[in-house]
């Protein structure tokens, strides 16, 4: 094949060894070679993507245009590639293929399969540190001062207790735990570690939904606080100290907000979690297909994505029956018209009201599918959206949303685990994955349906969790979401992404079959710009971006700047770092629109949004500050002085004693 860079981005090539465009199109010759349809053995009914290189030589850089041979071999596909004289560019021995399901690239294409990710755990380079760890169990001190690490272990459920109830209570316990720490100005300089055994690997369902909640918390204090799973089969034990020692000295040496420790060969191992694309990862067992003579049922199915799900299944996947349960049933909104329409298409659609997290309500609705249609999947879409920092929630605000998403998941496993399903699909959040500021609720109800999907299929049933990130169509859920609110998730990198986009990735994913699948609309541009801290969890996907500078390497490099500068410029300096944050914070383009002496309140500054204006200028100055500094200092004025002061100290005189030991 022959290749070129389009002009438009010509100039770009001197930039790169090898311009990544067009090694990418180089690679489109593979579709015209056979292996289109191959993995690397030569056989299978998907696509064959790049997944391993061998023997790789770049033989000059720059290069603008090049004619490429490709030629299959025993170990995949060998590549040659010269420049536009013959002179050789590049050599490659071998490119082994991973063959992808086709339904993978159906729909909306490249983007479909640049937005479908899944959760890995990847080794970490880590060793031991040999100087002993100075911990407590929490509810202990070390002497009459509070250890630097504080542990505390997340217990198994109760025999007798349903997994459900499990989650309920352990998600309460932990939740005050971590009130109660961030609550203590004694523990600014301290971590809490979150000890569960079993949650990273579905083992653990409870200690799976406290590690969604935990996730939410981090996101709204970094730093504070730091989970690790252990496996079971490791042995290591929370009761006992020198395990303690032993986990503590990997885990806190790592540099991540949460690890898994994992043991082979007689080694302890640490891995970090890492968001990875469809098709990097071997997603296991084939799924089946589902019979479009079956039924189908979806909880949530009246509301704005379950209904857009409902003709989805219909017109594009060909399934001829549906039950569609929620709340409301037949008085939801537009429901009639749904029915009709669909029946229009020859799709016999059943509409129920009643809520899945009643386990007798349930079990009545599937008594009543037709033993000549017997259900063939299950797809819960239902859930509650109750959005609070992690100070604000109480157990009482998260019921009903664990509820809505944990009881009626496990009622959906155990009223059909002997229905043979086709399909167990469970709606997600990539709150839960990624930890989304004042979502804890939300993130532990979908972590835990994250942990079940891997409990089923461990057990060889049908089960996926799509952790869904944002839909541009505004539903139920997603109404309160204001302009600030979509403005900040953007700010993380996550772009909306369409109906159509929405629909096509869930086939994808589906055809895919991973027990975890993110389907998300990520700007991964965004979140590699320099200066910004990239979260570990995005580590394998943007490359070349330096892990965020420790705490207080930050504050030494704040207090010199300061020291540049006489008492009286001082202010007016941290007075532009405060108004640019300000600005970065509420969506503006430049801080010129930013009042010094205006309210936040007035400014539209709500309790997520002083989160991120505190969690910015910790970042910037690398000082300790409280979460309610916009609360206390309620003017950027205000903050400016209050910044001074904790740096330079009150008297105004740089110095050591100013930076704060973390």
């Amino acid at each position: 094949s022959e290749v070129e860079l389009p002009q438009v981005i010509d100039s770009d090539a001197a930039g790169f060894g090898l311009h990544p465009a067009l090694l990418d199109a180089a690679l489109h010759g593979l579709l015209a070679t056979g292996n289109s349809n191959s993995n690397s053995n030569g056989n299978g009914g998907g696509t064959g993507l790049p997944f391993v290189w061998s023997g790789v030589r770049l033989l000059a850089g720059g290069a603008r245009h090049l004619r490429v041979v490709l030629a299959r071999g025993s170990g995949g596909v060998s590549v040659t590639a010269f420049d536009a004289v013959g002179e050789p560019v590049l050599q490659a021995r071998s490119l082994a293929l991973r063959e992808v399901p086709a339904g993978l690239l159906t729909g909306a294409g490249r983007q479909v399969r640049q937005s479908l990710f899944t959760v890995d755990w990847v080794p970490l380079s880590v060793q031991a540190s040999s100087a002993a760890v100075q911990w407590a169990r929490r509810g202990q001190s070390v002497g009459s001062e509070l250890a630097p690490v504080v542990v505390a272990s997340v217990p198994a459920a109760p025999s007798g207790v349903s997994a459900p109830q499990a989650a309920h209570q352990a998600a309460a316990s932990v939740l005050g735990w971590v009130q109660e720490w961030l609550a203590d100005p004694e523990t600014d300089n301290a971590r809490l570690v979150l000890w569960t055994q079993g949650a990273a690997t579905g083992q653990d369902l409870a200690g799976a939904a406290v590690a969604g909640l935990v996730r939410s918390a981090q996101s709204e204090h970094p730093g504070r606080v730091l989970l690790v799973d252990v496996d079971p089969a490791t042995d290591l034990d929370p009761t006992q100290d020198a395990d303690v020692d032993t986990v503590l000295a990997l885990a806190l040496d790592a540099d991540e907000p949460e690890v898994r420790i994992s043991s082979g060969d007689g080694e302890v191992t640490v891995l970090g979690r890492r968001l990875t694309r469809a098709g990097t990862k071997e997603p296991g067992a084939v799924p089946a297909e589902w019979d479009p003579q079956g039924t189908v049922l979806v909880t949530g199915g009246t509301g704005t994505l379950g209904g857009e799900l409902a003709r989805h299944l219909v017109t594009v996947r060909g399934m001829r029956r549906l039950v569609l349960v929620s709340r409301r049933g037949p008085a939801a909104p537009g429901v009639a018209g749904l029915v009709a329409e669909l029946a229009e298409q020859g799709a016999e659609v059943r509409v129920v009201a009643g809520d899945a997290g009643e386990r007798d309500a349930l079990a009545s609705v599937l008594a009543k599918v037709a033993v000549e249609r017997p259900l063939t999947a299950v797809v819960h879409a239902a859930g509650v959206i109750d959005d609070a920092t992690v100070e604000s929630l109480t157990p009482q605000r998260m019921l009903p949303v664990l509820s809505a998403k944990v009881d009626a998941a496990w009622n959906l496993h155990e009223l059909t685990d002997d229905a043979g399903l086709a399909g167990f699909v469970l709606y997600s959040s990539a709150a839960a994955v990624m930890g989304s500021a004042g979502q804890g609720s939300y993130a532990a109800a979908n972590a835990f349906l994250d942990a079940l999907a891997v409990y089923r299929r461990d057990r060889q049933l049908a089960g996926q969790s799509l952790a869904w990130g944002l839909w541009e169509q505004t539903s139920e859920m997603t109404e309160q979401l204001e302009g600030a609110g979509r403005s900040r998730l953007r700010r993380g990198g996550v772009q909306p992404m369409s109906t159509v986009q929405g629909l096509a990735l869930f086939d994808a994913a589906v055809a895919w079959g991973a027990p975890l699948a993110v389907p998300t609309r990520l700007d991964l541009t965004a979140l590699s710009r320099p200066g910004r801290p990239l979260p570990p969890l995005l580590r394998g996907l943007v490359a070349g971006t330096p892990a965020r500078p420790t705490a207080a390497a930050d504050a030494g490099g704040f207090v010199a700047r300061l020291a540049a500068f006489a008492p009286a410029e001082r202010e007016r300096e941290v007075l532009e770092i405060v108004r640019a944050a300000v600005a970065a914070v509420l969506g503006h383009a430049s801080s010129a629109e930013i009042d010094s002496e205006r309210a936040f309140r007035e400014m539209g500054i709500d309790s997520l949004t002083a989160l991120e204006l505190r969690n910015r200028l910790a970042a910037e100055t690398g000082l300790s500050l409280p979460a309610t500094l916009a609360f206390d200092q309620p003017t950027p004025l205000e903050v400016a002085r209050y910044l001074v002061a904790e740096a330079c100290g009150a008297d105004g005189v740089v110095g050591e004693s100013a930076v704060p030991v973390v």
